[in-house]
């Protein structure tokens, strides 16, 4: 290439440049406007739609729509009361082997704790929630794995949203979440910490239940107490030996759990163990109380050959000490006696009260005495325990009135108190009385509706009558 032909592409190059900004200019001079899509771009007059050819097909969008994961299948577990989870989750109904439930509801999170333990209100006579298993004694591996579960015993589905479960020391303070239902015969169950159960998936809690003097309450979302159960000093059932949880029957008594697991979280609970003959009841008692239900044997005869020759009589009897033998035998002949019985009235259905009497013409020591609740099922449960006995007697010739703690509303003041979390049934229900050596010293039984009146029962038989309770002062 020579000088001249090199000049004219420089010159040619410089034109087309000026040439391009030239035309460039005309376009915005015009009135037009430039459009850039994908791969064109176009010149169009302003004010005027014009569409666009695409020089090249854009790719499809393709959505790809995966399964909702499904928890674990037949596990209980909910929302907890900060997460903004559907509360409607982890549903667990007994006898349905369906997958945990869905819910598209709206979820908001759980108003603040409104309640307090220190309500002195008595739960529902008959609630349609209850407190099914505690497991306050933890497991083999680990004493702080604790959990609670609640049950629908009602025939309808019911909404949880705003429910709390306080503890006594109002360290466990949960909050059902808003949206809750619980389907009848459904179970839900909430932990303490996630090492705890950690194959059923479950809302956390904080603090944590005492193996004694304790106590944990259900209200609904107006602070009306459903349920509670107190250990006082003792739950009423459970083995924090043996790690065995604490299980509603269908009376609704507790018992200790006897399944071979230990517990039945998310499960139907195990059946109560079968009621003990006397015989049973003893071997299987305490050291202590065997002591007090088996005094010292009487010493075996003389044998007639042994000794002979001497001056001593061989006819000499050997007998238990005079006072252990008298006192045998007032029990025997005269025990005490349960004369009088009130398992609430229509406003109050807690107002209640056993009324005891000491027919003897001396004071009964009740020290070691206790009252127990049988079933229609001939189930029995501690109703009042033998320690809040300890150092109390009865006057001779006198009553002795035991009442419902918070409940009872009688003028007649009280000689002893039982637990705020038991309660009698208006019909077919008994009360037994157990002497110190574990002996059923008097039984009370009634099939018909007693509400708004008592069972007045002498040494021959009961009825039906206006309530007249009489305490150890008059």
């Amino acid at each position: 290439m020579n000088y001249k032909e090199l000049k004219f592409l420089i010159i040619g190059a410089t034109s087309g440049a000026t040439l391009a900004i030239f035309v460039f200019l005309i376009f915005f001079s015009t009135g037009h406007k430039i459009v850039e899509s994908d791969n064109l771009i176009a010149r169009i007059p302003i004010g005027e739609n014009i569409a666009i050819a695409k020089t090249q097909e854009a790719a499809p969008v393709v959505k790809t729509t995966y399964p909702t994961p499904k928890p674990p299948s037949g596990k209980v577990a909910g929302a907890t009361n900060s997460d903004n989870v559907d509360p409607s989750l982890g549903i667990f109904t007994l006898g349905n082997d369906s997958e945990q439930k869905t819910s598209t509801k709206e979820k908001s999170e759980a108003p603040e704790t409104k309640c307090s333990y220190q309500d002195d209100s008595s739960p529902a006579k008959n609630p349609d929630i209850i407190f099914n298993e505690v497991n306050w004694m933890g497991s083999q591996e680990n004493s702080n794995a604790e959990w609670l579960e609640i049950k629908n015993i009602s025939s309808k589905t019911l909404t949880l949203s705003g429910w709390e479960i306080i503890d006594l020391k109002e360290q466990i303070k949960y909050i059902f979440p808003n949206g809750l239902e619980l389907p009848q015969n459904s179970l839900y169950l909430i932990k303490r910490g996630e090492s705890t159960l950690k194959n059923i998936s479950a809302p956390i809690y904080t603090g944590a239940l005492s193996n004694t003097d304790e106590g944990i309450k259900l209200f609904n979302n107006d602070c009306s107490l459903v349920d509670l159960v107190e250990a006082d000093p003792k739950w009423p059932a459970g083995d924090s030996k043996n790690r065995l949880s604490m299980e509603r029957g269908g009376d609704l008594t507790w018992h200790t759990c006897t399944a071979k697991s230990g517990s039945t979280p998310a499960e139907r609970n195990s059946n109560p163990p079968e009621p003990l003959d006397d015989e049973q009841s003893l071997s299987s008692a305490d050291p202590a109380e065997q002591d007090l239900a088996n005094p010292d044997p009487e010493p075996a005869s003389p044998d007639p050959n042994e000794g002979a020759g001497e001056t001593t009589p061989t006819s000499t009897p050997e007998v238990i000490p005079e006072p252990e033998q008298q006192t045998q035998e007032v029990v025997d002949s005269d025990p005490v006696q349960i004369t009088e019985v009130m398992a609430g009235t229509a406003s109050s259905t807690n107002d209640e009260f056993i009324e005891l009497y000491n027919p003897n013409d001396q004071a009964i020591d009740l020290t070691g005495y206790a009252i127990k609740k049988k079933t229609s099922s001939g189930s029995e449960s501690s109703f009042v325990a033998s320690s809040r006995f300890e150092g109390l007697t009865i006057p001779a010739g006198k009553h002795f009135l035991i009442v419902h703690d918070g409940s009872y509303t009688g003028s007649v003041s009280a000689d002893l108190t039982w637990p705020t979390s038991y309660s009698l049934a208006y019909s077919n229900n008994s009360v037994i009385l157990y002497n110190s050596e574990g002996k059923n010293i008097s039984e009370v039984s009634w099939t018909e509706d007693i509400q708004d009146q008592s069972y007045v029962c002498d040494s021959r038989s009961c009825s039906v009558s206006s309530p007249d309770p009489q305490n150890s002062s008059n």
